[in-house]
């Protein structure tokens, strides 16, 4: 079901991967060396399903797309060997940083159970009530990307069950292949990147023809359809990967 990337016109670059609409994206981003241990506190806090948060291990894709509000909860950011906040402030002005340090994956999941829904919410509203991250929202290049890179989405329906998320940890595949994974069309078509692919899991849940929404919206995404009945299933096929 693997549907090469449309062929993208001359006059269509500029704008390429620019968003169908402005929305909120809310960013968990993980260690890029994190264990299964870590993408397990997620599903583990239950919010995962019920904030619809985007997870991965990009802190590219954390930032890229011209969104006027993009808040990125940055795991352990000392992890990352340098001072993440500038590096936003230098690469993805505009960006909402949010670090938080911990010392186990438990840690994490108490931490996205009683805290960060309620942080994540105010930071947003201050944002769009103060200036809390100036940059001209006018700029063409806001969102654009740091350095082109392959960008793999895991994208599930918006209304997904834990079991489904349990089944893609176990699969192991986020560790493996270290994908990004959220429930936003329009987050997995983001950002003026050369190599977009999308594994859409139960892509009719969005409609009659994804693919043919991407064309419309997103050029230059190639799209895989999988479509699964039970979580078990899912994760069977994650598994032949």
């Amino acid at each position: 079901n693997f549907v090469e990337p449309n062929l993208i016109q001359q006059d269509s670059i500029e704008a390429l991967g620019q968003p169908r609409t402005q929305y909120k994206r809310v960013y968990l981003l993980l260690p890029q060396n994190s264990g299964p241990e870590w993408i397990q506190s997620v599903v583990s806090s239950d919010q995962w399903s019920k904030k619809l948060w985007t997870v991965g291990y990009s802190a590219d894709d954390a930032g890229i797309g011209n969104l006027d509000n993009r808040l990125v909860i940055v795991v352990n950011p000392e992890s990352w060997g340098g001072n993440m906040d500038s590096w936003y402030e230098e690469y993805y002005p505009g960006v909402i940083y949010l670090p938080v340090s911990v010392d186990q994956p438990q840690d994490l999941t108490d931490y996205l159970n009683n805290s960060a829904s309620t942080v994540v919410q105010d930071m947003l509203f201050k944002s769009t009530t103060t200036d809390l991250h100036p940059y001209n929202p006018q700029g063409s290049t806001r969102g654009m990307p740091r350095t082109q890179y392959t960008r793999n989405y895991l994208l599930m329906p918006q209304i997904t069950r834990r079991a489904y998320l349990q089944a893609i940890v176990n699969s192991g595949v986020m560790t493996k292949f270290r994908w990004t994974l959220g429930f936003s069309a329009d987050d997995a078509g983001i950002g003026s990147l050369d190599n977009k692919s999308i594994l859409a899991i139960n892509s009719h849940e969005w409609g009659p023809n994804l693919i043919q929404w991407y064309s419309t919206n997103y050029l230059g995404c190639g799209i895989e359809q999988m479509d699964v009945t039970t979580p078990g299933q899912l994760r069977n096929n994650l598994l032949s990967i």
